[in-house]
């Protein structure tokens, strides 16, 4: 059976797949920044909710990329909405009757999604120790490629579904 999507699908793991990308950018600068050897705790950074030096730096643009608390607590916050919203797919993709190939890209990004969430979790905790974070590196960019395929599965089932309407005379709902 050919994969069947919605709108609200298309959107949803398109946006999925931004958040995806502004949280890979932001791994790269906790890596170049070593953030990750900063505030081992979670879910609080330290003792704080909200530390109090995410705003350290005189120009406030440079706290968003060269400021380790900032670059860590956006990190973070990221890192709770792609898990929010990679299961918040599901019911997305059941109320659009997701099926084939649209299925396997969706439960591919929520595994591949906790586990990325775990292993940032753990790599922080135990201060970073290279094997997990070689993981956690690893697991993005496979996670990165389910997002992908998850992107062109969803556009490519909304395609087929509008083409048949198309042919069948009926107009297309957008």
């Amino acid at each position: 059976e050919e994969a069947k999507c919605g709108r609200s699908m298309v959107a949803a793991s398109l946006i999925f797949l931004v958040l995806l990308c502004c949280q890979i950018v932001y791994g790269a600068f906790m890596a170049g920044l070593d953030a990750g050897y900063q505030y081992n705790t979670f879910p609080k950074m330290g003792d704080y909710w909200v530390h109090p030096n995410l705003f350290a730096f005189e120009s406030w643009w440079e706290n968003f990329v060269s400021n380790p608390a900032m670059v860590q607590f956006i990190h973070r916050g990221l890192g709770l909405a792609l898990f929010a919203s990679a299961f918040a797919l599901i019911p997305v993709g059941l109320f659009n009757r997701m099926s084939g190939s649209v299925a396997v890209a969706l439960y591919g990004v929520c595994g591949l999604t906790l586990l990325q969430f775990l292993l940032g979790i753990m790599t922080l905790l135990l201060k970073v120790p290279v094997g997990l974070a070689v993981m956690h590196q690893v697991t993005a960019c496979l996670l990165l490629g389910f997002a992908v395929a998850l992107c062109h599965e969803s556009l490519k089932g909304r395609k087929q579904d509008v083409c048949k309407k198309i042919s069948t005379g009926s107009t297309p709902a957008w």
